[in-house]
């Protein structure tokens, strides 16, 4: 499904290794591909928050990294009584990492995300809990 992303993470470095806690916005905007008889039950609106690792293999200026992350997500609506939890979030990312000073950098790269969200069929209504997948570009900052 086509979205809109944002992640916040706050973490510590161990020597090249990042762990943090990360929480993010989600912006659903259309029915699945593979399903146009489906449509959206969840919010279209999802706040992910996740434990978030990341490794960069060297102290060079330019370097490769890897990131996994892992958690839930919770539905995001204006009513608050429908707010209520989605169920796994999952990511991945690997691309490249710039350092720019000791404690300064960029980094670009792909990810893909997996996120359980509920969807009903058009005609009878019956609800589905299913995968989302999606495959993005990813920059970011690192301070």
């Amino acid at each position: 499904m086509n979205n809109f992303r944002f992640n916040f993470i706050n973490g510590f470095n161990i020597r090249s290794t990042s762990i943090g806690l990360g929480i993010g916005v989600r912006k659903y905007y259309n029915t699945p591909s593979k399903h146009p008889d489906w449509h959206l039950v969840s919010s279209d609106v999802q706040i992910p928050v996740f434990l978030d690792v990341r490794t960069h293999f060297s102290s060079k200026k330019v370097t490769p990294y890897l990131g996994i992350g892992i958690g839930n997500s919770t539905s995001f609506d204006s009513d608050t009584t429908n707010n209520k939890p989605e169920g796994l979030y999952f990511h991945a990312t690997g691309g490249i990492w710039f350092n720019l000073s000791d404690r300064f950098a960029l980094f670009a790269g792909l990810a893909y995300e997996a996120q359980r969200l509920r969807f009903a069929d058009f005609d009878d209504e019956i609800i589905y809990n299913k995968y989302t997948n999606s495959v993005s570009l990813n920059i970011g900052i690192a301070f």
